[in-house]
This record gives structure tokens, C-alpha cells and sequence, in this order.
């Protein structure tokens, strides 16, 4: 049998946050039974204001065959000298971006950034699982959906992943569900999300789960001392449903 691989993630966060995706990725990935003795993780969880070289020499410390790294607008920058490094030094480790900053752009990423190996389109849980299969098996990693990657010399996109249509089969596997406002309105039109919310809201509390409505409540308390009539109703909805 051959080694297991070495995962490591790396988040580059504001000083005093912590990443959920990585959690959330290694969570996914260590559950996954196909992946079972085939891979192995270890977690860096580090702030914006380190040197990309300090960061580059800890990533390189853990001998990986795979990076994954969360890419966000206040992070891009370091995060590309960190891969342009580890990519220099140990060209075999595959590096993997994923997140909002690279997901919508991610061929002009892998053109301008030749030591990234792939970026994970949306939601990265079922196909970074899916990319460490295939590659700790030989397979064809840029035909996962979901997935940019090299193809040789060309750059190739499999299709977007379908989103999971099962409501219920999200919350029955989660200790707790948390509606992420802002990312909604990314995906859909401002006017769906309160019905969506709403939606998790109750399937949620039916199944007797925890459910968090953040980001983008009580805005207007930014610049006043009381809420708009907007924002009240808006947090009346979260609580209520």
C-alpha cells in the first residue's frame, strides 16, 4: 500500500478569526471512507500579518503532497508569494486554491499563476474530497466537477457541481446550520433571500438544530444608535422563523 497523502490546508486570516472552511474541509474529507487511510492532514491557521516566507518555510516543514489554501480579497496577495515559494522549492506538491477570490476566475488564475496545480469552484466540501480521490489513485483530477486544473499544457474546466437540491440532508448532518446572509446574495437575488432564510430557518428548528442567521443584520447601527424600520423587520424575520 502505498503512503497516504499529506494535506495541508492553509488559511491566512485577520488577526483574531479563525477559518471555518478548513474545518469544514478536513471535516468532510476525514468522513469520506473512500479516503480512509489514504490521506493525511495537518492544519495551519495563520494571520494576514505574517511573512509570506515565514509562512512559505512552516508549509514546507510538513513535506506536503497537497496545499489548499482559502483565498479571500484581503488575503490574495500573500497567498500567491506563499505558493510561488512552496512551488519553487517542492514543484511535486500539488497546490490547490479555492474560495470567492478564485472561484469565478479561476483560469485567469491558473494562466497567471503557473505553480497552482487546480482551484475549486463553489462550495469545496464534496469536490476537494472528490480531488484527493482521484489523485491518490492516479485519476484524471481536472475532469472532477467543480474543478480547474492543468491538463498537460492546457487549462481545462469540468462542469460546476450541482448544488445539493436535499435541504434536509444538509441539516441531518450538521450539528448546528448557520444562514450566511451575504454569501446568499452572492449566489441569488437580494429579494430570494429573506424566503430562503426563512426556509432554513424552519426545516432547521424542525429537526431541532441550532440555527444562526449572520452578516448584513442591524446595518444601519454602523452609523446610528437605533435600527432602521427595515433592519428591525429584517431581524424579526431571524428570530421569529
Amino acid at each position: 500500500m502505498s503512503a497516504p497523502l499529506k494535506v495541508a490546508l492553509l488559511a491566512l486570516n485577520s488577526p483574531g478569526y479563525q477559518s471555518l472552511a478548513l474545518g469544514y474541509l478536513r471535516a468532510y474529507a476525514q468522513a469520506d471512507r473512500r479516503l480512509g487511510g489514504k490521506v493525511g492532514f495537518q492544519t495551519l491557521d495563520l494571520t494576514i500579518d505574517v511573512d509570506p516566507w515565514w509562512v512559505a518555510w512552516r508549509v514546507l516543514g510538513l513535506e506536503p503532497d497537497v496545499l489548499g489554501v482559502s483565498v479571500t480579497c484581503w488575503n490574495a496577495s500573500a497567498v500567491y508569494e506563499v505558493c510561488r515559494i512552496v512551488g519553487q522549492v517542492r514543484p511535486e506538491c500539488a497546490v490547490v486554491l479555492g474560495g470567492p477570490e478564485v472561484g469565478p476566475i479561476a483560469e485567469d488564475v491558473l494562466r497567471e499563476h503557473p505553480v497552482v496545480h487546480a482551484v475549486v469552484r463553489g462550495e469545496g466540501e464534496v469536490t476537494f474530497a472528490e480531488f484527493l480521490r482521484a489523485l491518490s489513485t492516479g485519476g484524471k483530477t481536472w475532469r472532477v466537477e467543480g474543478v480547474s486544473a492543468r491538463k498537460g499544457d492546457e487549462i481545462f474546466s469540468a462542469p460546476d457541481r450541482a448544488l445539493i437540491a436535499d435541504l434536509d440532508a444538509i441539516i441531518h448532518e450538521s450539528d448546528f446550520v448557520m444562514v450566511a446572509r451575504g454569501d446568499l446574495g452572492v449566489e441569488i437575488s437580494p429579494e430570494e433571500v429573506p424566503h430562503l432564510q426563512k426556509q432554513i430557518n424552519t426545516a432547521a428548528n424542525a429537526a431541532g438544530q441550532t440555527v444562526i442567521n449572520a452578516t448584513q443584520l442591524l446595518e444601519s447601527m454602523n452609523t446610528n444608535q437605533r435600527p432602521t424600520f427595515a433592519d428591525a423587520i429584517i431581524v424579526t424575520i431571524a428570530i421569529t422563523y
